[in-house]
This record gives structure tokens, sequence and C-alpha cells, in this order.
């Protein structure tokens, strides 16, 4: 997480300080659609994810964007044997200046994902205590969604004004939810994060979300 920081404050510091040494170094010209990858959630130590979008421009101070991704991997619950989910997050972006290389922007997240586990799963509950424990295969699902708010910056990469990079950073909430698929009156206790999630009821819970990253660009 430290290593993410630095690299996305680095990049913020190189383009506000003028990463291209050509006069016109605005983002937006003639086009008004960009493509974006982030290359970082690939290795996602918590749930890795090929995530990619689309940015496109409004009028000279207004955009829009949206990224989708798909989760394949995940650390989250111990002794998973597969994982696979969905994020969705679509954002409205303000720029800060005509030429487009910083913005601010309220961005929505969605997140749903399904961990197949094989592990001891808690079962009869009676007054918070279980009556036994079965070790056996059985489904997690974890969904979450929230709002972030988030200011990054971006520069040129290449002489033919097409390829950038975009740094950026922000603060939120979510709120999570999980729970174990059609097992009613199950309990599973998580090592990783020391939660005990119940088949029956499994509450909503308020997280503080810390958005950070670099994006690749391409402009069309």
């Amino acid at each position: 997480m430290l290593i993410r920081y630095c690299c996305t404050l680095f990049i913020l510091l190189l383009t506000s300080s003028g990463f291209s040494q050509k006069k016109d170094n605005s983002f937006w010209k003639e086009n008004k659609t960009a493509l974006r990858w982030n290359p970082a959630s690939l290795i996602d130590p918590v749930e890795a994810n090929f995530s990619a979008g689309v940015e496109r421009r409004i009028n000279t101070r207004w955009g829009a964007g949206l990224d989708l991704g798909y989760i394949f991997y995940s650390t989250y619950y111990q002794n998973i044997n597969s994982t696979s989910g969905f994020i969705a997050r679509p954002a409205i972006r303000y720029y800060i200046n005509e030429k487009a290389r910083s913005y601010v922007e309220a961005e929505l997240h969605y997140k749903n994902s399904h961990s197949q586990i094989t592990d001891w799963l808690q079962k009869d509950i009676v007054n918070g205590v279980a009556t036994y424990e079965q070790y056996q295969d059985f489904t997690m699902v974890k969904k979450a969604y929230g709002i972030n708010i988030k200011m990054g910056g971006r520069g040129r990469l290449s002489k033919n004004d097409r390829l950038w990079i975009e740094g950026y950073f922000g603060l939120g909430f979510k709120f999570k939810k999980e729970k174990v698929l059609n097992e009613p009156n199950s309990r599973y206790s998580i090592s990783n994060n020391f939660t005990i999630v119940d088949g029956n009821t499994n509450p909503n819970a308020a997280l503080l979300s810390l958005p950070l990253g670099l994006r690749l660009l391409l402009k069309l």
C-alpha cells in the first residue's frame, strides 16, 4: 500500500509540474473520448482484478467516466478455492482548468464477489452458540457499495499525444455485506480479519475507503 501511495504521489507531481514540454499540453483537443486501464489492479494483494473503462468529455469543464472490473483472485478469506466477481465505478468529473490535466470527481462504487471455500462451518446456531462444526465446501458472498471523492492529475507519455498516464487519490465510505450462501443458521469465523459471518443475519458494515491508483489512457 505504501508503494502505491508513493508511486501515485510521484505521478501527480510530474503531471502538475509540466510533465510534457509541448506548449499545448491540454488533454482534450479535437477528441472527446479516451480508453483507460488500471494495470496495478492485476496485482492487488487482496482482490486481483482486470479493470478498464472509458472517459467522455461533456464540455470544457465536465466529463463522465465508467470503469468495469472482473475479479479473478482473492486472499480476503482463508482456504479459498476460487473467486469471481465484478466491479462497477461510474463517475462524474470536473476539470479544474480548461486543459483538463487535473480534476476532481465523485465516483459511485459497487462490488460483488463469490468465493468458493473449503473450511469449517459452524452449524445450527442456538443463542449465539454453534451446536457443531462441519468441514465442507460453501460459498461466501461479499457485496460493497459506496461513494468516493477523488482528485487526480495526468501527463503525456507519447509524442503523438495519444498515450497518457493518470494518478489519483481520494477519500470515501462504503457499506460492506457478507453472507454464507444457501446455509441458513450457519456461521463462518474468518481468521484473516477476525469477523464472524452468519448465514441468516449479515448486517451492513460502514467502512472508510482510501482509493488511489494509476491509469494508462489512450485518446481516441
